[in-house]
């Protein structure tokens, strides 16, 4: 029975066969579109899926032929592959337009947005916001750069009061309709620079969460977050010290450091679940965020204290003798590590134990120097660019280690860590030198520390 595909338009090209590329595949099919495929890598990770599913639709692999770009009028682009990626010079030669999910996502779903960026903690700003949201009340889903994708939601949607999207700089180069009620832009550190010709452009794809949005809410630390390019109908601010009367900050009383509207005080700062000075700042984003939605914040502030926080995000493990064992595995560029560095220990505490390394990223590792130098008892370095990083802490007199494997180098800190001191894992890079992913790299160190407990425990005994 010949399949039914009449379409609006011409034919839209999906590039990339992974998770959200499959997903683009699956909406598109659905709503009647005429689909090819293109996919750089001769076996993507949703071959198998796709050609079980939809056996008819045409695909290429590998070399993308100029015949398979006639009566195109869209490109669908996974976020994983770069818009100057060679590949994609036959379709910028013919002018053919090229989008990514959340463009399309946008264009079909008219839910009220909240949009979340940043360098660094906006999945855990993510989650934050959802799961406040839900537990005041609200449909809620959580969507984007984390979780579902957002077209495989599209293809079964739920009703929903809001839809909170953690975005990628990748997602945001191929977003134009973004139009979020809330755009939210945690932080600007350098970060992707193997993708990226310089830090502007980097930059540039993080400032277009505010296009056409409603309110943009901002870090008064960073300047880089504010809107300079796409400036939203109004702003709020937030940062760790006192702010104006409708921003957002922490005021100082005789009984400690509270979070704060302006000049009323609201909750103490150590009532957080969450530990750290990055987790404070995340704190104040979503409480931004939520009475932005308009949620009263008496409401929202017994469920943003109780959030606990994503794994692999500044997670404890285990704590053995005294010894806390954290998994930062999601910290993957410098800015991040430098967060957790900080949060975790004061100025000339060297009680750090640190596991770093794995794909750089074409990143500078010099900013973790003085970080490093000030907290860290000893580096121990795994990974492809471990000598990048070994090179800025032998400049800082910087203790270092060389380690071949998450074994090897648990093992090492269990031997080197003494009473109260904290093994942080958290690489400033990416993990696919040796893992499948920064989950993988998180749940590899959490399997080697189990074992190190079954050896306590037995030695104990």
């Amino acid at each position: 029975m010949m399949e039914n595909i009449i379409q609006r338009g011409g034919a839209k090209l999906v590039i990339g066969l992974g998770i959200s590329g499959f997903s683009a595949v699956c909406y598109l099919k659905q709503q009647s579109y005429s689909v090819r495929v293109f996919d750089t890598r001769l076996q993507p990770p949703k071959l198998a899926d796709f050609e079980k599913q939809f056996p008819d639709i045409p695909l290429q692999l590998q070399q993308l032929q100029e015949d398979f770009l006639v009566d195109v009028d869209e490109v669908i682009l996974s976020p994983g592959l770069s818009l100057h990626d060679p590949n994609l010079r036959k379709i910028h030669d013919r002018d053919i337009p090229i989008i990514g999910d959340i463009e399309l996502f946008c264009r079909h779903h008219s839910a009220s947005r909240i949009a979340i960026t940043g360098s660094n903690g906006k999945s855990t700003v993510t989650e934050w916001i959802g799961y406040v949201l839900r537990n005041t009340g609200h449909r809620v889903a959580v969507l984007g750069n984390i979780g579902v994708p957002v077209l495989e939601w599209l293809c079964n949607p739920t009703d929903v009061d809001w839809v909170v999207l953690e975005l990628s700089s990748f997602q945001l180069e191929t977003t134009d309709s973004l139009q979020a009620k809330i755009a939210v832009l945690l932080n600007v550190t350098e970060d992707h620079l193997d993708r990226y010709p310089t830090m502007q452009d980097y930059w540039r794809a993080k400032q277009r969460v505010f296009l056409q949005a409603e309110l943009g809410i901002v870090c008064r630390e960073d300047p880089l977050t504010r809107p300079l390019l796409h400036s939203p109908a109004e702003s709020l601010s937030f940062g760790l010290g006192p702010a104006d009367m409708q921003d957002w900050g922490v005021l100082k009383r005789a009984q400690g450091d509270f979070f704060a509207r302006g000049i009323v005080p609201l909750v103490p700062v150590d009532s957080l679940k969450l530990q750290g000075r990055h987790n404070q700042l995340n704190a104040l984003a979503v409480m931004a965020t939520v009475a932005a939605a308009g949620i009263a914040i008496e409401k929202a502030l017994p469920e943003i204290v109780n959030f606990s926080g994503l794994k692999h995000r500044c997670q404890p493990i285990a704590k053995l003798d005294d010894i806390l064992w954290i998994d930062d595995s999601k910290g993957t560029n410098v800015g991040a590590t430098q967060a957790a560095l900080r949060g975790l220990a004061r100025p000339g505490q060297h009680h750090v134990i640190w596991i770093a390394g794995g794909v750089g990223k074409g990143a500078d590792f010099s900013p973790l120097g003085l970080v490093a130098a000030d907290r860290v008892k000893v580096a121990l370095l795994i990974g492809e660019d471990r000598e990048e990083i070994a090179h800025v802490m032998s400049k800082h007199n910087v203790p270092f280690l060389y380690c071949d494997s998450m074994k090897e180098a648990v093992l090492k800190a269990h031997f080197l860590a003494t009473f109260g001191d904290t093994v942080l894992l958290s690489p400033a890079c990416a993990s696919f030198d040796m893992f499948k992913d920064y989950k993988h790299r998180g749940e590899s160190f959490a399997h080697e520390i189990k074992a190190l407990k079954q050896l306590f425990i037995t030695q104990h005994a």
